[in-house]
This record gives C-alpha cells, sequence and structure tokens, in this order.
C-alpha cells in the first residue's frame, strides 16, 4: 500500500479561473461533506485550492488534506510523506523508531544527493513542553514522535516541492502552545470587560456616544467643573469609574458626566444670579459711591 498522492492533471472539476474557484469555494463552504474547519468560511477553501495547485493537489484533494492553521496553510502528514513519496527526484523514504530510546528517525534519499536524516526524541518532546500534553501527545505519542521527525526530514529535503507548507500536525502544536501562554491574560482580559459592561446601570452611561481618543484628563476636568457647582460623586458612580480602562469605556464615562454638567451648568449667556451682598462701586471725582 502507498501513501502517494496523484499529482493534478487538470481531470474532474476543477475550477479555470478566480471567479470559479470563489463560486466553488463558496458552495463547499455550504457543504457538510468539507472539514468542520472550512464549513463556513470560503476564504479559507479558496486558500487550500490555490495552495493545492502549488503543490499538485486537485481541489478536493487540498481541501481534504491542507489547513488553514493561524492563518497559515499546513499540510497533513500523511499528505506531505505522499507528496514527497510521489516526487519524481525521490529515490527512498526510510522511518524507524527506537522504542528502548524512544527516538523516531526519518531518512529520505533524493536522486543525486545526499541522504536528509532526521530524528526526535523523546527529550526533544519534553523540552518542547509537549510529551505528556493534552490530546494526540498523550494518547499517539510514538505518532507524534513518528510525525515530527517525518515532517523535518520532509521539509529539509524537498522545500521546493512542499513551496513553504509546514506539517500541520506541528503548526497545530505551536498554535495550542501559544494559546495556552496567552491563556491567563485572556481570562483576565475578559473578566475586566465583563465588569465593566455589567457596570453601568444607568442608561445614560450605557448608551454615550463615544468621544474621539479620550484621555483621563478630559475626565479629570468635567470632574473639576461639577465639583464648582456642588456635585459630588457617589460610590457606585466611583466604583464604576475605577474600573474603566478602555477608550470605549472612557469616552462613555466622559459623555456621562458631561451631560451631568451640562445639566447643572446654567448656559453661557444666561446671567449669574448676583449676590445680594456684594455691592458695586463707582468712582466719582475722588467720591465712592455705592
Amino acid at each position: 500500500m502507498t501513501n502517494e498522492i496523484t499529482k493534478t492533471t487538470q481531470t474532474g472539476l476543477s475550477p479555470t479561473n478566480m471567479a470559479e474557484a470563489m463560486r466553488f469555494s463558496e458552495m463547499l463552504a455550504n457543504s457538510t461533506m468539507v472539514p468542520k474547519d472550512f464549513i463556513g468560511k470560503p476564504g479559507n477553501i479558496m486558500v487550500a485550492i490555490i495552495m493545492g495547485y502549488e503543490v499538485g493537489l486537485q481541489p478536493m484533494q487540498a481541501i481534504q488534506n491542507i489547513a488553514v492553521i493561524n492563518g497559515r496553510p499546513s499540510i497533513w502528514g500523511d499528505a506531505m510523506l505522499g507528496l514527497i513519496q510521489s516526487h519524481p527526484e525521490c529515490e527512498d523514504v526510510i522511518e524507524e523508531f527506537d522504542e528502548k530510546a524512544w527516538v523516531a528517525i526519518c531518512t529520505i534519499k533524493r536522486i543525486g544527493r545526499t541522504p536528509t536524516v532526521r530524528q526526535f526524541t523523546q527529550e526533544d518532546a519534553k523540552r518542547a513542553k509537549l510529551w505528556g500534553k493534552t490530546g494526540p501527545w498523550s494518547e499517539y505519542p510514538q505518532r507524534m514522535i513518528r510525525l515530527r521527525a517525518r515532517s523535518w526530514a520532509c521539509r529539509d529535503s524537498f522545500p521546493d516541492a512542499l513551496r513553504g507548507l509546514r506539517c500541520a500536525e506541528e503548526e497545530r502544536d505551536t498554535v495550542i502552545v501559544a494559546d495556552e501562554v496567552s491563556t491567563a491574560d485572556k481570562i483576565k482580559r475578559l473578566k475586566e470587560l465583563s465588569e465593566i459592561k455589567s457596570l453601568p446601570e444607568n442608561k445614560e452611561l450605557a448608551t454615550a456616544e463615544n468621544t474621539t481618543s479620550p484621555t483621563l484628563s478630559d475626565i479629570d476636568a468635567v470632574l473639576a467643573r461639577l465639583k464648582t457647582v456642588g456635585y459630588e460623586l457617589s460610590d457606585k458612580e466611583s466604583s464604576r469609574l475605577s474600573a474603566v480602562s478602555s477608550d470605549d469605556d472612557l469616552a462613555k464615562a466622559l459623555a456621562y458626566f458631561r451631560k451631568k454638567l451640562s445639566a447643572m451648568e446654567p448656559p453661557e449667556d444666561e446671567p449669574k444670579d448676583a449676590d445680594p451682598a456684594d455691592a458695586r462701586i463707582e468712582i466719582h471725582d475722588g467720591e465712592a459711591s455705592s
């Protein structure tokens, strides 16, 4: 049994231009007969089809064997091996595994070239923090070690055939590790946002229009003017204000307090009530009169 993948010969159902490819992608995106990561994503299907043409895969082969991970097209390990084995310059691919040392070795012989030998060990997996990770690395560790050795050997011996495609299993591990690193920050940020969204019970604050690039200085200036007209912040308002952290929420808070200020301050053209104790003094020829 062979892992070879038949390269494109322009037979079967294949788009002939970008417009057809886009319609084809939209049709497949509405189907349930494609990988779930492609459902509802015609753009990703289009990328997979185009990348498939680059390496010689028919559209449906590309959709089944190319995955868009973190915005980057990648190819599944078995399909990567099939592409290399079907290459006219591939002489042989030898994969070995030492169960005692837990070392996977992949040797690829390319006609007229020195054989490429790459290995991946259990220690490599531990160093990369892959060993024992939930998922395939816990369920099929030997398989994952083999795939990593294969990926390195294929990419180093046939970069021209893969056109920059990386092994999907390897790329997926990289993405998962990156997600784990940022999970704590994401949770913290989501909690902050959920608290901010739940703060404004007052509809005026919740629906206030955004302003352009608000700053804390803008709010401080409005609060200072409110204080001059005798307005004191309630405990609830102080609590809400201290929890605001994004530009959007700063804008809402600024609009809210500006509205409060406009309701309390008299219009600029309306004279303020004169202080009855303030007598007006006029000077006439050195004499003062009131």
